[in-house]
């Protein structure tokens, strides 16, 4: 009786099942490639989904590369500017140096003319003519840098004093300049003439 049973219901359920399998050949023959067309499909798909992001980076490594480029270029530029700007400078202190250098004999003949006028009793007006220039001279060195080196009564400094002569004075320390005889000068901080000078040696 049971067995009966089965074979009506499988004799009932063969008809759907005949159906599905005719229902998965029509699909079959609609998309013979199945499952594989979409794999496919996709495989397609996905080179053109990279590319955006390849051309993204291609155009971030040269913008990279092209600031990179800038800021050498404005470092080299700034370094230009400093290294012309310090060799300005050096050439303009050297020129001033080398025309104070030729202006120190004229100062020696000044002094030296308004020594002899200031013990000439009718060559007052002179002395008083000659004093005016060159404190109006001395001045204007000054201004441009030039200062006299202290000597006399100072310990001597080779690095400031010429020792020309030597004395012998037991009243004054060992090492003391006695007496100037040229006078030193200095270009803001170089000697640019040191002071000749008479040293007391005990």
């Amino acid at each position: 009786m049971a067995e009966e049973k089965n074979k009506t219901q499988a004799a009932a359920d063969e008809p759907q099942h005949q159906e599905d399998v005719a229902e998965k050949e029509a699909a079959k023959q609609e998309d013979p490639k199945g499952t594989d067309t979409k794999q496919e499909a996709e495989t397609d798909q996905q080179p053109e989904e990279e590319k955006p992001a390849e051309k993204q980076e291609a155009s971030d490594a040269k913008v990279a590369a092209l600031t990179d480029q800038l800021m050498r270029l404005q470092a080299d530029f700034s370094n230009y500017k400093k290294r012309t700007s310090r060799e300005k400078a050096e050439i303009a202190s050297y020129t001033t140096e080398e025309l104070l250098k030729k202006l120190l004999p004229i100062i020696d003949n000044l002094e030296r003319a308004l020594a002899a006028s200031e013990n000439d009793d009718g060559s007052e007006e002179l002395a008083t003519g000659i004093k005016m220039v060159y404190k109006e001279m001395m001045k204007t060195l000054q201004d441009e840098g030039l200062q006299e080196i202290e000597a006399e009564g100072k310990p001597f400094d080779p690095k400031y004093h010429h020792g020309v002569a030597i004395g012998n004075e037991d009243d004054v320390d060992d090492q003391i300049v006695l007496d100037v005889f040229q006078k030193g000068y200095m270009y803001k901080d170089k000697v640019i003439r040191a002071a000749m000078v008479r040293i007391n040696q005990k």
